[in-house]
């Protein structure tokens, strides 16, 4: 299958043609010099195998319509590979913003998984982005993502889909308020759960949510995941997050009282209203809920069956009761409260009455 593995394709074939070449310098003992001399060539024949590869852009044979297609040509549509590709790790709740509102749409996609934050050394990359395989578009950003289908995609869609999926992913006034507040309502999430998941002598929990146990992630991913997690990726995140020493303390605690204030003024709102900006469902909703999922083990990440990407990571299913016993304390008090509350029983009923639900 296609993948994005650590290093992409093209990393590869040159460290490949790169290995065949210092196999022929040892077997024919090159000198030095020779060797140096024979760089420039090795480079270029790196190149023209990549180049080779890669193959033309489909542009150059120019796009394919955009004007809307009828029932029966989306049914092919979505029978082929997709003409979009979403690239996320399993825990990604970026990620699962995009991969939710995209089922809620049905917009024909393919996902390739990776291993959570090998990218970022690897490629400099972070999850997830979004590539148009027509337009040879890639969105490197969840929203912009959503942004980019509300403009490109929804046109294209039969009504009456056209006209709820244009509903759900409309920008307004409103939503608009809500998008500033959930970005860094992601931010707190990742610092506050990774200060105990991190802080934990088990990392099992966080290794499995990273994919180092999917089969969806590559196998190279894996078990970089595994291999790397106690001697380097768990202390480089711990610095990264700022949760050493007193002033990791600190600022946990000031993550903290951040989420309490928003999740308190989600709860008022949500005793109003249906959904957070009215009785209609926005993908400010989707937002939250995928947000707030991954606090949720027991009942929406790890239950028997879990409910996180529509049940697309088998590794999650039955997490919760392997681990019993296992999982930090600050993470269950943190799940005990959003579940005591009318934020995290919104996020339960969402996951229950639209995870496999279609527009």
């Amino acid at each position: 299958r296609k993948s994005t593995l650590v290093t992409g394709q093209t990393g590869f074939i040159t460290a490949g043609v790169f290995t065949l070449f210092s196999l022929f310098s040892a077997f024919f003992q090159l000198s030095l010099f020779t060797t140096c001399i024979a760089l420039p060539f090795v480079f270029f024949a790196s190149w023209f195998v990549v180049r080779a590869h890669k193959g033309n852009t489909p542009t150059l044979s120019g796009t394919k319509r955009i004007t809307p297609l009828t029932v029966e040509e989306q049914k092919k549509l979505q029978q082929k590979e997709g003409r979009y590709t979403l690239v996320a790790h399993p825990i990604n709740h970026y990620g699962e913003k995009l991969r939710w509102c995209m089922d809620l749409i049905n917009a024909p996609y393919t996902e390739s998984n990776v291993g959570a934050i090998i990218l970022v050394f690897l490629r400099a990359r972070s999850v997830p982005w979004l590539v148009d395989n027509v337009s040879c578009s890639r969105i490197g950003n969840s929203d912009e993502s959503l942004f980019y289908l509300h403009g490109v995609h929804v046109p294209t869609m039969p009504e009456p889909s056209r006209t709820l999926a244009h509903k759900l992913l409309q920008r307004t006034d409103e939503t608009m308020k809500w998008e500033a507040k959930l970005n860094n309502l992601g931010h707190l999430i990742q610092g506050g759960a990774y200060y105990h998941l991190l802080g934990h002598e088990d990392g099992e929990m966080t290794i499995t949510c990273w994919g180092g146990f999917e089969p969806l992630v590559p196998l190279i991913d894996r078990l970089l995941v595994r291999g790397l997690y106690y001697s380097f990726l768990n202390p480089f995140l711990k610095k990264a997050f700022r949760h050493l020493g007193e002033k990791g303390v600190e600022l946990q605690a000031k993550r903290m009282t951040e989420l309490e204030e928003l999740f308190k003024e989600v709860d008022d709102v949500l005793g109003k209203q249906k959904h957070l900006t009215g009785e209609d469902l926005s993908y400010v909703d989707i937002t939250f809920c995928s947000l707030i999922a991954p606090l949720l083990a027991s009942k929406i990440l790890g239950p028997e069956k879990s409910l996180y990407a529509n049940g697309r990571f088998v590794s999650f299913d039955g997490l919760y009761a392997r681990l019993a016993g296992k999982l930090p304390k600050g993470l269950l008090e943190m799940e005990e409260n959003l579940s005591n509350r009318r934020c995290g029983q919104y996020v339960i009923e969402m996951y229950d009455q639209y995870r496999s639900k279609k527009l």
